[in-house]
């Protein structure tokens, strides 16, 4: 399977820069549930993954996304069609910049430290 470049951004976390498995179970399993996808409010080409009922299930609020609260973990991927692509050197920046001023949390806490090759994300 291909693995592809990411940011995961969890509730009161910082950002994670991540290889992970480009299947349905992998982003299932990272934000918790069935997925949805949102574009990243003015950032072309990329869009947030995250939990289809995270609302429902009272989730931590996360990022402000426009007018929306998006709620529990995403995904920060490229898309093209329906497939998800790996984040170009050029995306990094641009995504971190939105995804850290979009944080609702004052005080980001450290990775609970999964297994995915995570690598802090700020500063890439």
């Amino acid at each position: 399977m291909t693995r592809i470049r990411v940011i995961v951004k969890k509730p009161g976390q910082p950002l994670t820069l991540r290889w992970i498995e480009d299947e349905l179970e992998r982003y299932q399993g990272v934000v918790g549930g069935y997925i949805e996808t949102v574009p990243l409010d003015g950032v072309p080409g990329i869009v947030l993954i995250c939990n289809e009922e995270g609302k429902l299930r009272g989730l931590d609020p996360n990022i402000i996304n426009g007018a929306d609260v998006i709620v529990g973990p995403v995904i920060a991927a490229r898309v093209s069609g329906e497939d998800f692509s790996s984040l170009t050197e050029s995306d990094l920046e641009t995504v971190i910049e939105a995804l850290e001023a979009a944080d609702v949390s004052a005080a980001a806490e450290p990775d609970g430290g999964d297994t995915d090759d995570d690598q802090p994300a700020a500063g890439v």
